[in-house]
């Protein structure tokens, strides 16, 4: 851990510790859940077809909104390239960042992200946006085939990625062990 974490450490305690004496014990998760809800972190994206904001509830999501034009430029250009009228299906979502900028371009987004803190992050994104006329998010997998199976998660981290449905196997093929294996619905298309 740097030296910076360790200060940020401190100054969370020492404000938790501050909040406890101010107002008691007893309204401390009272208050503590008012002073995060006006801390929440907004991340706005200027883009050529107007801003973008992100729910950044973590480490991830702000990474994914501060590199979105750096980390997959490919798929920026793709968006940028599909003819108007075409119905851009987003599978494995995540929090929505390539969702939201094909609906911002005028594109009717299906979004499909099957991790429920993704999804959770997702809809709020959308929300945020004013796109849920333009973006249909849907909590499921898809597979080979419809069935009822384990939804295999790498991590819970909100943005996280690299999950599995119906096996603990990553993108090379090779077993993990799944922090968190709720059940899930795959659907084959």
């Amino acid at each position: 851990m740097g030296i910076k974490q360790k200060l940020l450490d401190v100054v969370i305690s020492t404000l938790i510790g501050g909040v406890s004496v101010f107002v008691g014990k007893h309204n401390r998760v009272k208050v503590s859940s008012q002073i995060a809800q006006k801390l929440t972190p907004l991340v706005d994206i200027a883009t050529k077809y107007g801003s973008l904001r992100f729910l950044c509830l973590g480490v991830l999501p702000e990474y994914r909104a501060r590199t979105f034009f750096t980390k997959e430029p490919e798929t920026i250009a793709w968006i940028d390239s599909i003819p108007a009228g075409e119905v851009l299906w987003d599978v494995g979502a995540n929090v929505g960042i390539y969702s939201l900028y094909a609906a911002k371009r005028g594109l009717p987004v299906q979004s499909f992200e099957p991790g429920s803190g993704n999804y959770y992050m997702l809809c709020r994104n959308i929300e945020l946006n004013n796109l849920s006329s333009s973006v249909h998010a849907y909590c499921l997998a898809f597979n080979d085939f419809t069935r009822l199976d384990m939804f295999y998660m790498s991590s819970t981290d909100l943005g996280g990625s690299m999950n599995s449905f119906g096996e603990a196997t990553d993108w090379r093929g090779e077993s993990f062990f799944g922090c968190l294996s709720p059940g899930g619905h795959g659907f084959y298309y």
